[in-house]
C-alpha cells in the first residue's frame, strides 16, 4: 500500500514525458507509485518509461486510443494509493508539491475531499492566478472551472470510486465535469503556492476546436437543471464563461445564445463581453 498514485495518461508527446517523470522522483514525498496508461500511442511510449529501471512505475498500455478520461480511469483502477494525484503527461511539478498537499489534508477534517495548488502556465510565464478557493466550491463550479487543470489537485481516490471516475462520454470538459461531481460529495482545500506548472501546446484537447465545442455543448445540458437553481448573477456567469469559450472556438452561433443570456441575466456581464471582444482583438494583432 502506498499514499499516492500518480496517475499520467500518456498519447504520443514522448519527448516530454521523461521531464514530467523526473518531476515525480523528484519530489520530496517518498511514498508514491506511478502508472503510466499509454493511450494507443504510435510513438514508443514504453521506451521513455524504460529509462527510469529503478522507479516505482507502472506501465500499462491501451492498444486503441480512448480518450484522456478513460485512460485515467483505467489508471485509478490499478491504483493502489490511498490519494490520487493526475498529471498530464507534458506538466511538472514543483519538488515539495506531494508533501505539501498530503500534510493539508492531515490538517483538514474528513469533509475535505480534493486539494489544489495555485498553477503556473508556461511557456508565457503566466502570472500566477493566487485565488483562495476553499470549502464547498459546487456552485461556483457551476459557473466556471475554478480548480483548473488536472494536473494540480490531489484527490481521496475513494471518493473518485463513488462517483464513478471520468465521464467517458465528454469530449472534453471532463475536467470540469469532474470536479463538478466531487463537489457535491467533499469540500475543497488548498496549498497557496504555484506548485503545478502547466504546459501549453498547441495539440492540446483546449486547441482542438471540434472536441471542445462538442464538450461544452454538452456540459451545458447535462447541467443545465442545477444552472436553473443558480441566482440569476451566477447564472449570468455560467453563461458568461460558456459564451466566451465558445467564441474562443468560432462557433459564433453558440457564442451568441450563450452572451444574450449571461446579459439577460445580469446587464453587467456587457461590460465583461467588451472587455474580452477588446483583448481577443489585441491578441490577434500581436
Amino acid at each position: 500500500m502506498v499514499q499516492v498514485s500518480v496517475v499520467i495518461p500518456a498519447y504520443n508527446r514522448a519527448a516530454l514525458l521523461a521531464r514530467t517523470l523526473e518531476s515525480v522522483l523528484g519530489q520530496t514525498f517518498p511514498d508514491f507509485e506511478i502508472i503510466v496508461v499509454d493511450d494507443g500511442s504510435t510513438e514508443d511510449i514504453a521506451a521513455v518509461v524504460a529509462r527510469f529501471p529503478d522507479a516505482p512505475i507502472t506501465f500499462i498500455r491501451q492498444e486503441t486510443n480512448q480518450g484522456a478520461g478513460a485512460a485515467r480511469n483505467r489508471g485509478v483502477q490499478a491504483a493502489r494509493g490511498e490519494f490520487i494525484a493526475f498529471l498530464d503527461s507534458d506538466d511538472e511539478w514543483e519538488p515539495e508539491k506531494l508533501e505539501r498537499q498530503v500534510a493539508r489534508f492531515a490538517e483538514t477534517g474528513p469533509k475535505v475531499g480534493v486539494v489544489t495548488t495555485w498553477i503556473r502556465i508556461m511557456p508565457f510565464d503566466h502570472p500566477v492566478n493566487e485565488h483562495d478557493r476553499r470549502g464547498d466550491l459546487h456552485d461556483l463550479l457551476l459557473t466556471d472551472n475554478c480548480v483548473g487543470t488536472m494536473s494540480g489537485p490531489l484527490v481521496r481516490k475513494s471518493l473518485l470510486q463513488e462517483i464513478g471516475g471520468f465521464d467517458e462520454s465528454l469530449p472534453s470538459c471532463q475536467d470540469w465535469d469532474l470536479w463538478l461531481r466531487l463537489s457535491t460529495l467533499c469540500h475543497y482545500d488548498l496549498v497557496p503556492a504555484p506548485l503545478t506548472i502547466h504546459n501549453r501546446h498547441d495539440d492540446t484537447i483546449t486547441r482542438n476546436p471540434r472536441a471542445s465545442i462538442a464538450g461544452h455543448r454538452l456540459f451545458a445540458r447535462k447541467y443545465a437543471r442545477a444552472v436553473r437553481a443558480l441566482p440569476r448573477a451566477m447564472r449570468s456567469e455560467h453563461f458568461l464563461t460558456l459564451g466566451e469559450a465558445f467564441l474562443w472556438k468560432r462557433a459564433f452561433t453558440d457564442a451568441a445564445t450563450c452572451l444574450a443570456k449571461a446579459v439577460w441575466y445580469d446587464p453587467r456581464a456587457l461590460a465583461e463581453i467588451l472587455r474580452f471582444v477588446l483583448e481577443r482583438l489585441r491578441r490577434q494583432k500581436s
